[in-house]
């Protein structure tokens, strides 16, 4: 599972939690892959894991591939969006929220306000 099993990250850094079981000989070995074909060195089976994925916005996925004591090897994977850049909030939209604000205002002062001349 990739960060808890959140949807996305705003990081290439994330946490592996690890999950792997073989009743009748252990999983002894792991390693990891974010291709599922060029992988990391072999490792002892471990609960965590940091990792980095690929660069670039969009659906990364992380493989890791098992050991167990007969030396049988089993591949998983999970996936999770990278989204590196936040969106940012349009000038146009920062322009009109200020209008429909400034319209809102004035509107509430208006039945408060008495203009005109004041002196007569």
């Amino acid at each position: 599972m990739i960060n808890g099993g959140g949807a996305t990250t705003s990081s290439v850094s994330v946490t592996l939690a690890i999950s792997g079981d073989d009743p009748e000989s252990g999983v002894v070995m792991m390693r990891f892959s974010n291709d599922g074909s060029s992988w990391s060195g072999w490792e002892y089976y471990d609960f965590s894991k940091s990792w980095n994925l690929t660069s670039g916005d969009g659906i990364k996925a992380v493989y890791v591939q098992f050991r167990n004591g007969d030396g049988l090897m089993s591949i998983f994977s999970d996936t999770i969006t990278l989204q590196s850049v936040i969106p940012e909030f349009p000038a146009t939209a920062v322009l009109a929220l200020f209008l429909m604000l400034a319209s809102a205002l004035v509107s509430g002062f208006r039945g408060k306000l008495k203009l005109g001349n004041h002196g007569s």
